[in-house]
């Protein structure tokens, strides 16, 4: 079709001769009237959005000849909330020519350059000279499609000509644009066109919009639901309850775009713009944490946790790399342990909306929540971050350590020569010595590690506006800081000042000269309830959550953003193990991060040290890290809530990376 009309534009500038008359002709001189149009600016309220129109007929009939033609640009760009907005393109004006421009329309969503190249022809015919032009469009094929043909008829009075008739557009916040390229036509007419030659003659006008009452036509071809049991697509007429549709393998025709809205639990097509678009539609079924616990542990649960002697890997000592089943505070709660790949997660995105977030589910709590471990980001909730580097952490805001190895290092905290700094939050103020336990582990001043935190939460993710519906609050981050005076030779202090102090999450894990085997790690948190309300990190909102027991689990509420870290318990479950190699289990990324797990106070006549444990570098679990070390980054945790819905991308195990759950936002 374009090629048609290629031509046709190309030839409008071919005369007729009959019986040696000149039928088509400007005799002897130019037409000398003219201005030619000005760029204007149009803006129409349409339904709930603003359509804004820019750009006019533009046709300089100054000097013009027949056959003449000029194109013209419009770009109308639709701004509002998504809605869909039927229209006519008009051109309100008055055509004082005697004779009626033709005029064709092409349509495109990219703006281009233009031009027309005229070429002024003379001959002489039966005496008299013979004036018009034969004009071409070089880059024809570059205006888009066309869509509409007509004529503007001559008339002394303003009328109102349709060039496109029924258009649609999509309204969205930054503001859709589409472009209309109007090629305007001065006709060679076997009859004398002399009276044009009058100076008063003219053409004017503007462009604008007006509401049309066409609703789209949208054919549904082909509706395709999944089939959990058998992993592929299967026709249906309808769709039930609890799926929701894949964006990426759905598809619709005239490059109109299927979206799923979430607020209105319906089907939304965006930058549809002709009716007649046709769509084939693929849901996915979606899954509360609460089914992706079922139906995980259907498929991989391996019961119990066994004796933990060493690590856990497919290429270490202990095999026994899986789904197992551990008690915490809340009940049953299912640990990711070994050397595993069905535990991937996409949720939220950094601050610039174009990196989707990735975590790996450290464990499914007992209360049904999913605890998650920060990853990385990626550009496509389909292309996984690399498992292993500085990507595996959160940036920090200030560099303190320039080795490329160590550049994502935070200090746990920027003190170290006091008990209470172990602690993720603890009492009095940074630099003000503790004079007994309580006042030494109130969780009132934030650490170092959480200042970081809170500040990448609010700074540089979207993750406070999705926490309300998706972030649970309840299940909390514990940060253990029990005291044993009894485990560790020398170790009898009482958690205070520069006391020498042996913290449980230590002795359960090593006994004063190696380490425990077997490991007895715990994911309850704290001994008593008076432990929990003051180690279990919960948000000021929390009102506290009931076990399967019926016991009411209570923390502290004095988290300021709904993060945590991932415990020493958490690791030795997943597969680490004190002092031993290990790049072989899910957790392992070639680099130090830090837990929230206390393991000593150090103080001796020249030293006093306060120490948190550290997932090393190798994939180990260490101890022997202080407080104040600037190798060490940060992997923030959530828990996510028990009703929130996933769905995957398709393809490959459930949960892996190149098939991860995927938080319906």
């Amino acid at each position: 079709m374009k090629e048609k009309n290629k031509r046709l534009l190309i030839i409008i500038g071919v005369f007729l001769l009959f019986g040696g008359l000149a039928l088509a002709y400007f005799v002897g001189r130019m037409l000398t009237g003219g201005e030619g149009a000005t760029t204007t600016v149009t803006t129409a309220s349409v339904k709930n959005s603003t359509v804004t129109v820019r750009g006019t007929l533009e046709f300089t009939y100054d000097g013009m000849l027949p056959g003449h033609t000029e194109i013209s640009g419009v770009e109308v760009t639709a701004t509002g909330n998504n809605e869909l907005i039927p229209f006519d393109l008009i051109w309100e004006g008055s055509n004082t020519l005697t004779t009626n421009l033709n005029f064709t329309v092409y349509k495109s969503s990219n703006e281009t350059t233009y031009e027309s190249n005229c070429e002024k022809i003379k001959k002489n015919v039966s005496g008299g000279q013979m004036l018009y032009e034969e004009c071409s469009i070089p880059n024809l094929e570059n205006l888009g499609d066309p869509i509409a043909t007509g004529t503007i008829t001559n008339s002394t009075q303003s009328s109102i000509f349709t060039l496109a008739k029924d258009e649609f557009i999509t309204s969205t916040e930054n503001g859709t644009k589409m472009y209309y390229y109007v090629v305007l036509e001065y006709p060679n007419l076997s009859q004398s066109q002399n009276d044009d030659m009058d100076g008063e003659k003219g053409f004017d006008g503007i462009v604008k919009v007006q509401a049309s009452d066409i609703e789209p036509d949208i054919n549904i071809i082909a509706t395709y639901i999944e089939n959990k049991e058998t992993g592929k697509y299967e026709s249906s007429n309808t769709i039930p309850e609890n799926y929701i549709l894949n964006e990426q393998e759905s598809s619709c025709t005239n490059d109109a775009i299927p979206k799923w809205n979430s607020t209105q639990n319906g089907l939304l097509v965006t930058n549809l713009n002709k009716s007649g678009t046709s769509c084939e539609l693929y849901y996915d079924k979606v899954l509360t944490s609460k089914e992706v616990l079922e139906d995980t542990l259907k498929q991989d649960s391996k019961g119990d946790v066994p004796s933990i002697t060493g690590p856990a890997c497919g290429s270490c000592t202990m095999t026994d790399s899986g789904i197992y089943k551990t008690e915490d505070d809340f009940g049953d709660s299912y640990v990711y342990r070994g050397t595993v790949d069905n535990n991937w997660v996409v949720f939220g995105k950094d601050k610039t909306g174009s990196n989707y977030i990735w975590w790996r589910i450290i464990r499914i709590n007992g209360n049904g929540t999913i605890r998650l471990i920060y990853a990385g980001t990626s550009t496509s909730p389909k292309s996984a971050p690399e498992t292993t580097g500085n990507t595996t952490m959160i940036k920090p805001r200030t560099e303190i350590n320039t080795t490329d190895q160590y550049r994502m290092a935070v200090r746990f905290n920027e003190q170290y020569n006091d008990n209470k700094y172990v602690g993720y939050m603890y009492g009095g103020t940074k630099g003000q010595a503790s004079t007994g336990y309580d006042a030494a582990h109130k969780p009132e001043t934030k650490s170092t590690v959480l200042e970081e935190i809170e500040y990448w939460y609010n700074n540089s993710t979207n993750l406070g506006d999705l926490a309300e519906q998706y972030i649970d609050v309840e299940t909390g981050f514990c940060g253990d800081r029990g005291v044993d005076t009894a485990s560790v030779s020398g170790y009898t202090g009482q958690g205070y000042g520069t006391q020498q102090t042996a913290y449980a999450p230590w002795t359960r894990l090593y006994n004063g000269s190696s380490w425990k085997k077997p490991q007895t790690p715990t994911l309850k948190c704290g001994k008593d309830t008076a432990a929990q309300k003051r180690d279990l990190y919960t948000g000021p909102s929390a009102k506290g959550t009931k076990s399967s027991s019926g016991t009411l689990i209570e923390g502290n509420n004095k988290l300021p953003v709904p993060v945590g870290l991932i415990t020493s318990d958490e690791v030795v479950f997943a597969g680490g193990f004190g002092g031993a190699s290990n790049n072989g289990y899910w957790l392992y990324t070639d680099r130090h991060y830090w837990t929230m797990s206390p393991s000593r106070y150090y103080s001796s006549s020249s030293n006093q040290y306060a120490y948190v444990f550290v997932v090393f570098d190798n994939g180990s679990l260490n101890f022997d890290y202080y407080v104040y070390d600037a190798s060490t980054g940060l992997r923030p945790v959530i828990n996510l809530k028990a009703d929130t819905k996933l769905t995957t991308s398709g393809g490959g195990t459930e949960g892996s990376r190149t098939n991860p759950y995927i938080v319906e936002t």
